[in-house]
């Protein structure tokens, strides 16, 4: 008999089974039970810590039981042995034990379930169903696992997917497996999938002719798992129920693929078993989908952010569909792209400095361009004005999705600078091509960037070159007196006495010095 993986599913499903539940290890040591192994023998946590099942048993038994543990790898899973527990007040309660070998943490151990022999046709039955969810929701885990180990593998996002969904229907708990990545549009399509045949995916894609909201659609709209169970008995459209029908799928799962709060796609999976994706298997699900989104995201920015060589281009536009264009044919001054994040399906929250236009106007214009759903002024005036707003399907994404950061946007008089920086592996083209087709964009730079290696001691002394020592020593003084804390052990009039200064002087020097550690720590990251 081959050895098992149990997971936290599984011991969920033995914690609550009515039957005696435990797990020994191969001398017969007791190293997890359920609750009704207490109720049924009467002792306590503390008493069978410290034992083994031989103490439970009649001696003519303890010989059956340790034949059975000594035969455990080479018995059928079907094998059973039939004995007396002792409890403490000295009872025989005859159980029927069965047995399957697994890996714990402490070694090679063995899970046991034992069934009271009362009612023993109707125990049977409910003993062979609860043994049969038992082994499922430990191949489930056992399956995850798997895909787990091969997301952290992945060298690209491509070859992540790919693993996830060949891993997933190499078990036959899953008959098709397709991922979708997120679109601004409503439509959902699928990257990459593994089904029953050449035209399956062909066939899922089809399912977007139809004017209803599919639950891989409302999976990523809302960010909540969607199963459907027992399709032919569902209320899906009778479409949907002949294409479930031709490859046999009963059931169907949609997990939203996230990191943090930005949705990167689906994970759709489907089943023949009816019953499929209960709620202990769509907790693994989710947590898969969790994984999956980490692993995306890491392989992105590791792409991104730790290539040590880089290619630099940089690309001009005078077409109007940037917003920094047509800001800047009105603005005296130039506008730029100072930072941004994502915050949902298709749409960056950035932040933009426009000099030379007055704040209503930059909002009047802002307004009125389809791309743009939210606009403030944060600060400033005409002179000089920080803004913020939530622009749709930017440019943005579609670069980091393919493997680069678009550094930097400046216009004036109505044109447009890109800069965009991709690893010096990657096929430049591709950006080329992204700004060609959106904003007609025309290649006017392309350059070769080293990016060595930057230690920690060399930002820090480049911390402290921004420093003066009037700046350091207040600092210092603030750090030490408790100036930081909540609530403050000392104020700045008690700091500023004790340093020989005065206290506008005293704030003059703190707030510079602020200013230069804020300043180093987020020019550090944009290096």
């Amino acid at each position: 008999m081959s050895k098992g993986k149990l997971g936290m599913s599984g011991i969920e499903a033995l914690q609550a089974t009515p039957d005696l539940a435990c797990i020994v290890d191969r001398s017969g040591r007791l190293l997890w039970w359920n609750g009704r192994f207490e109720t049924v023998t009467g002792y306590e946590a503390d008493t069978l810590a410290d034992g083994d099942v031989f103490d439970l048993v009649t001696p003519d038994d303890e010989t059956v039981v340790r034949t059975a543990i000594d035969r455990i790898d080479e018995e059928s899973p079907g094998r059973t042995v039939a004995i007396d527990v002792l409890t403490k007040d000295g009872d025989r309660r005859p159980y029927e034990f069965s047995g399957r070998p697994i890996e714990t943490a402490r070694g090679s151990g063995i899970i046991c379930i034992g069934r009271e022999l009362t009612g023993r046709d109707k125990r049977e039955i409910e003993i062979r169903r609860q043994r049969d969810e038992l082994e499922t929701l430990n191949r489930i885990s056992e399956t995850v696992y798997e895909v787990i180990h091969a997301v952290i593998e992945a060298a690209d996002r491509d070859e992540l997917e790919a693993a996830v969904c060949e891993g997933l229907v190499s078990s036959d708990l899953y008959q098709s497996v397709w991922i979708g990545r997120n679109e601004p549009n409503s439509e959902i399509e699928p990257t990459t999938g593994v089904g029953p045949s050449d035209d399956f995916l062909s066939r899922v894609e089809s399912i977007n002719e139809l004017d209803w909201e599919r639950p891989a659609q409302r999976a990523l709209r809302t960010g909540m798992t969607q199963t459907v169970r027992e399709i032919p008995d569902s209320e899906l459209p009778e479409e949907i129920k002949d294409i479930t029908d031709d490859f046999e799928i009963r059931s169907a799962i949609c997990v939203p693929v996230r990191y943090n709060e930005t949705p990167l796609g689906v994970l759709v999976v489907y089943s023949t078993r009816s019953r499929a994706f209960n709620e202990r298997e769509r907790a693994a699900f989710e947590r898969l989908g969790e994984i999956i989104g980490f692993g995306i995201h890491v392989i992105r920015t590791q792409r991104v952010v730790l290539a040590e060589t880089a290619t630099e281009l940089t690309l001009r536009t005078e077409k109007l569909e940037t917003l920094l264009g047509e800001l800047s044919l009105e603005a005296t001054g130039e506008c730029t792209y100072e930072w941004s994040q994502s915050t949902g399906v298709g749409t960056y929250r950035h932040l933009i400095t426009v000099r030379g236009l007055e704040p209503d106007r930059v909002l009047e214009i802002a307004r009125s361009r389809p791309d743009v759903e939210e606009i403030s002024h944060v600060s400033g005036d005409g002179e000089e004005g920080i803004y913020e707003f939530v622009l749709t399907n930017p440019l943005i994404e579609q670069f980091f999705d393919a493997g680069a950061v678009l550094a930097s946007i400046t216009a004036q008089d109505g044109v447009a600078t890109f800069v965009v920086e991709s690893p010096g592996d990657a096929d430049t083209r591709t950006f080329v091509e992204m700004a060609q087709s959106r904003y007609d964009a025309t290649l006017v730079s392309k350059h070769d960037l080293d990016r060595p290696v930057r230690t920690a001691g060399e930002f820090w002394k480049t911390v402290s070159d921004r420093l003066t020592e009037r700046q350091r020593t207040a600092l210092r003084h603030a750090h030490l007196r408790g100036y930081f804390s909540w609530p403050r052990d000392a104020t700045a009039e008690e700091i500023a006495s004790s340093m020989g200064i005065s206290s506008p002087t005293f704030h003059y020097h703190i707030r510079n010095a602020q200013r230069a550690l804020v300043e180093a720590y987020f020019d550090n990251l944009e290096d």
